[in-house]
């Protein structure tokens, strides 16, 4: 069964989460979180540190979580099936961050900076009224 993207097992009446699974997905969302932290923490400074600084530290963090992911699928995976699919699979997803990865970082970018105005604009409408 399916519930927030974990795998729930009902074993002998109690509920395991599958903690490989929770891991990766713990993985796949850190870069997210730590970009909107930064971001958050530089909202003091001008945009273009702004956009400088989380371009490049999201290009670097990306390639380290994309790194750590594959490492930790690899080396912690629950059966030797699962480990051989992953070491079959290409370096395809490492490969790509390396080259683009600024692009998904400078997106998240205008993504999070979109927010940021939108908030200050509603300040801004419900402080007049």
């Amino acid at each position: 069964m399916l519930r927030g993207g974990v795998h729930i097992i009902r074993y002998a009446g109690k509920i395991h989460v599958a903690m490989y699974e929770l891991i990766q997905n713990v993985i796949r969302t850190l870069p997210m979180l730590l970009l909107t932290a930064l971001f958050i923490y530089m909202l003091r400074f001008k945009w273009y540190a702004r956009l400088i600084s989380v371009v490049l530290v999201g290009w670097g963090v990306l390639v380290l979580f994309v790194h750590l992911y594959w490492w930790y699928a690899f080396n912690f995976a629950p059966t030797p099936e699962v480990q051989n699919e992953i070491a079959l699979k290409d370096s395809g997803p490492s490969s790509v961050v390396l080259i683009i990865g600024w692009a998904y970082s400078l997106i998240f970018y205008f993504v999070l900076e979109l927010v940021a105005i939108l908030i200050k604009a509603t300040r801004r409408i419900f402080k007049r009224a």
